[in-house]
């Protein structure tokens, strides 16, 4: 797993640890990021972890990092730098079947979806094709079924602050049955789909917002229902 430790408030680390003979353990030393924010970790189908986080930097408020950890070793190696927009809002980080890196992140116009190639990140879709760009898209999280075929699910201003869901399926970008799933004024959204390719969305409500207000709403698409 991966943590980041803000015991020091002007400089945060990020370790990834394992559990090996019943003890937590640090996979080589922290690494030193300002305003380190949002790790992730994934498992490749060959085991190896991928970690991912944002974090400060002068010139440009954001940015992002992929390290693969590699060999007997657990050797960490930076893949190149992944595309962050300005005006960042969020960012969600996953692993294809296959164990390709694919990053979905929103400024606080437009979200789009991003592929690592071995040498370099290229845009899901048309280059620099924005899925949604409706003046205010946050809060995204990527999953994948298990053809490899990506989803994605944000918070949809344009359909009053609701969850909407999109897959990418010959070369374009698709709504999931209707844009708008969920109660309104959703955060904090996050995307599953389990190994029967079942899909699931999970979202807070803020307090103050009706009857959902100050809940976690978890949803499970149904095709069969229309």
């Amino acid at each position: 797993m991966s943590y980041i430790d803000v015991s020091q408030s002007s400089f945060q680390y990020v370790h990834v640890v394992r559990l090996q003979d019943g003890n937590w353990q640090k996979i080589q030393t922290g690494i030193g990021a300002r305003g380190a924010n949002h790790s992730v970790i994934a498992l490749d189908p060959s085991n190896a972890p991928y970690l991912f986080y944002t974090y400060y930097n002068v010139g440009n408020p954001v940015k992002a990092a992929v390290a693969k950890y590699e060999g007997q070793s657990l050797t960490r190696n930076f893949l190149s730098e992944p595309p962050i927009p300005s005006g960042y809002w969020s960012a969600s980080f996953a692993l294809d079947p296959g164990g390709v890196p694919y990053m979905a992140y929103t400024n606080n116009a437009k979200l789009a979806v991003a592929r690592y190639t071995g040498s370099a990140w290229e845009a899901v879709g048309t280059a620099d094709f924005p899925i949604q760009d409706n003046g205010g898209v946050l809060y995204a999280s990527i999953a994948f079924d298990s053809q490899g075929t990506p989803y994605v699910a944000y918070r949809d201003v344009a359909n009053g602050n609701r969850v909407t869901v999109m897959k990418f399926e010959n070369m374009s970008w698709s709504v999931v049955e209707y844009a708008g799933i969920s109660a309104d004024n959703a955060e904090w959204v996050n995307l599953a789909i389990d190994s029967t390719d079942n899909i699931y969305v999970s979202y807070y409500v803020a307090t103050g917002n009706g009857a959902l207000g100050g809940k976690v709403t978890v949803l499970k698409y149904d095709p069969d229902l229309h």
